[in-house]
């Protein structure tokens, strides 16, 4: 694969960068090193970076900065919503209670403005700490909403595009930044970033809805889009029913979920209200948006992989919805 080998150079960079550190904390954060293939953010950076023909050496440490900010914001995300995501399960093998997750993302947050500085490239710290913050504003706005009926879709999108800025808009920006492009090119990556990054999310808590359990529902305290949308156009009964099913699951703004909604709950949304393919459309839409943007850019087998990397994650959606339905 075009990305093997950078793949392994992130994984000996993190290898070698916690090699000074504490042994426990240098274990959990060994655990990063031990994927095989990188993850859609990091695909992003590094397919971009090629597709500008970037000759610089700065893309692997940015890779790791990225990776530290992942780790840190997702177990921040866990204690914050009781539970262990899907993505964080190998990072929190030995950690002790909410505590050791919270010292832990402290960590690599230090690691990772350790790592900025070093870079010694600061319109990319400016970028990177921007994320942060939007991101932070995104989880608040998720908090505020867990569990609100009311939720608009206006207010969902808002809070997904500031959490898919620091994971993927953030990256196209740093690419911008260190292939020195022209602005329009940099917007065009930040399109094509945000939109595959927002189709992303989408599906991650489509899928956790429709999955049903505590392990695999990832954004528990959040009122996903296929429900939102059930809510909107369902009948009296089924409305009532999907308010009776919220309450029971905990999912109120001054509550913890404690249990997903009802499987059967979820299966009415899908058969009697147009939820399902609502949503299908709208991550279709998002991805259609993403690879037009890379159309900015002139053809190669890069800007291909890009395109390819967008429609493998609808595909694989696609391909989920029927195995979890059917």
């Amino acid at each position: 694969m075009v990305l093997t080998q950078d793949t392994k150079d992130i994984n000996a960079f993190i290898t070698h960068d916690m090699q000074t550190n504490a042994d426990y904390l240098r274990q959990v954060a060994l655990r990063l090193s031990e994927r095989q293939t990188p993850p859609l953010h990091l695909k992003i950076l590094l397919l971009s970076l090629k597709m500008i023909d970037y000759q610089g050496q700065a893309h692997i440490q940015s890779a790791v900065i990225f990776e530290y900010i992942f780790a840190a914001t997702k177990l921040h995300d866990d204690t914050m919503e009781l539970k262990i995501s899907c993505q964080n399960e190998s990072l929190n093998q030995g950690l002790k209670g909410k505590n050791s997750r919270i010292l832990v993302g402290d960590f690599f947050y230090s690691r990772a403005y350790s790592l900025m500085a070093n870079l010694g490239e600061m319109r990319v710290v400016s970028h990177l700490t921007n994320a942060i913050n939007q991101y932070t504003v995104g989880q608040t706005l998720q908090i505020c909403q867990a569990g609100d009926s009311s939720t608009s879709e206006q207010q969902y999108f808002k809070r997904l595009k500031q959490k898919s800025w620091l994971y993927y808009a953030s990256v196209a920006q740093v690419v911008g930044e260190l292939g020195d492009c022209k602005e329009a090119q940099t917007q065009a990556l930040c399109d094509y970033a945000l939109h595959v990054g927002m189709a992303a999310q989408i599906i991650e808590e489509t899928l956790c809805c429709i999955r049903g359990s505590v392990a695999d529902q990832h954004k528990q305290s959040t009122l996903p889009l296929i429900v939102i949308r059930g809510l909107q156009q369902a009948a009296p009964a089924l409305r009532q029913l999907i308010q009776s099913a919220l309450d029971q699951t905990g999912l109120k703004q001054t509550k913890i979920v404690k249990q997903p909604i009802a499987n059967v709950v979820i299966e009415q949304i899908c058969t009697q209200t147009d939820a399902l393919a609502y949503t299908r459309n709208r991550i279709e839409i998002e991805i259609k948006e993403a690879t037009q943007a890379v159309e900015a850019f002139p053809e190669s087998v890069y800007r291909q992989a890009l395109v390819d990397l967008a429609k493998e994650v609808f595909v694989a959606f696609d391909a989920d919805v029927v195995d979890l339905i059917c």
